[in-house]
């Protein structure tokens, strides 16, 4: 649908101005027994960035697209009711949590022996240390088992190349992750180099913070 102003100009500022429309809108409803079906994605899988891209938004459906303004769709029990332009675009952003995902809760405590806490990273014994190193990983092993499942039951064959490449390299991650704690639990000065990074960076951060402690995130 397109709207066109046929109106032409005038001799002066203050004629043309009287032909211009202001605040103009233009909306389409759903024909009784039919929908609105949403536009075929565009998505080409050109280069990885691509790839990634649709694997990401999926489930995003795309059902109108504005030209020189915005647009959008009110949708009812998943179903398109009405497509209409919109001057100031909205949509809901759900928020989200730096814990990281579920399987990181016995780790992401507020305790203070938590495996995300500077302060006791750099206080701990040898032991204690990986331990808590290596619970971290062990969360981070789980998520992956987790998502390989997802992939086999849940992405589109289509798909399913690049979501085993992205974890693959979650993977490479997490094999990296157990060789560094291997290489704390090995060697003395390693440790003792570990341990006083953590100091360092516990201190500096309460600098502008009144003492309060570092807590690493998850992804961190």
């Amino acid at each position: 649908m397109a709207l066109t102003n046929r109106r032409k100009r005038g001799d002066s500022r203050d004629f043309d101005e009287l032909q211009h429309f202001f605040q103009v809108s233009l909306s389409c409803e759903k024909p009784i027994g039919c929908i609105i079906a949403p536009r075929p994605s565009i998505r080409s899988a050109i280069d990885e960035d691509s790839s990634i891209s649709a694997l990401i938004y999926r489930d995003e459906k795309e059902y109108v697209v504005g030209h020189t303004c915005s647009s959008r769709a009110d949708l009812k029990e998943g179903k398109v009711e009405r497509l209409s332009t919109d001057w100031i675009p909205k949509t809901i952003v759900k928020s989200m949590s730096d814990k990281g995902d579920d399987v990181f809760a016995k780790v992401s405590t507020d305790a203070p022996n938590s495996p995300l806490s500077a302060k006791w990273l750099s206080e701990c014994s040898k032991d204690e240390l990986l331990a808590s190193l290596k619970a971290v990983i062990g969360c981070y092993s789980i998520w992956i088992k987790k998502e390989e499942e997802r992939v086999e039951n849940d992405i589109p064959s289509a798909m399913k190349a690049q979501a085993r490449i992205n974890l693959k390299r979650c993977t490479e991650g997490a094999v990296r992750m157990t060789e560094a704690v291997k290489c704390i639990e090995d060697s003395d000065q390693v440790r003792m180099a570990f341990q006083l990074a953590q100091k360092a960076m516990n201190r500096q951060y309460g600098w502008s913070r009144k003492g309060e402690l570092l807590r690493w995130r998850p992804f961190q």
